[in-house]
């Protein structure tokens, strides 16, 4: 228990911040997730759309942004490259064994 109005008010503060941050961090969760679950199911249109709107709920501008996909050689990382690719200022793929590049990697790579 806080002693002092000060500390009291830190600990209501820290209270205040933390639910804050809760509902942040679900809100990322819930986006992800859509956005995942778009990507999986193979329909562009609706993975382009879950993406848009994550970056708009989440205020990033697409156009002035940079994509950094991590497994690049993987399906759902592959096919997030090729989709987000014209979308954003520059894209960064990361991929584990670089000399064995997939031919839709190398059209992202062109692309960006």
């Amino acid at each position: 228990m806080a002693n002092t109005s000060s500390a009291q008010k830190a600990t209501r503060v820290i209270a205040r911040r933390t639910e804050v941050n809760k509902a942040r961090r679900t809100r990322m969760r819930t986006m992800v997730v859509k956005v995942e679950e778009a990507i999986t199911s193979g329909d562009r249109n609706k993975a382009m759309e879950a993406m848009k709107r994550a970056a708009r709920d989440s205020g990033i501008e697409l156009r002035q942004s940079r994509l950094a996909v991590l497994g690049a050689t993987g399906n759902i990382g592959a096919t997030l490259a090729l989709m987000m690719a014209p979308q954003v200022e520059s894209t960064l793929l990361i991929v584990r064994d670089a000399q064995s590049p997939r031919d839709d990697l190398i059209r992202v790579w062109h692309a960006c």
